[in-house]
């Protein structure tokens, strides 16, 4: 397994490309390390339902948007319960932390 970054200990990184599709047959890797999307593959795009947008949120809010190391078995059932993974929903709050804050102003 490919590990970028600094996380040496404990789990392994994982990838909100699920499962590192785009690194299978049909897509190489430049010398810089950027795969090439030479191929006809497209990286997975995840599709959220209203409730699961809903209940995404809600949670995100109760935790204050982070997920901090005291909170991880809560954020694994949560994701569980949802039917995401705990990669796909830490992306999806990095990207509507935000988007969220300015709402509320």
């Amino acid at each position: 397994m490919v590990n970028f970054g600094g996380n040496s200990g404990g789990a392994a990184a994982e990838s909100s490309s699920e499962d590192l599709n785009m690194f299978q047959s049909g897509s190489g890797v430049h010398a810089a390390g950027q795969p090439s999307f030479s191929g006809s593959k497209k990286r997975f795009r995840t599709k959220f339902s209203q409730e699961q947008k809903d209940r995404m949120h809600e949670f995100a809010t109760k935790l204050g948007w982070r997920i901090q190391k005291q909170d991880e078995k809560e954020v694994q059932e949560f994701c569980s319960e949802v039917g995401v993974k705990r990669q796909v929903f830490k992306v999806w709050m990095h990207n509507n932390k935000q988007a969220m804050k300015k709402r509320q102003i």
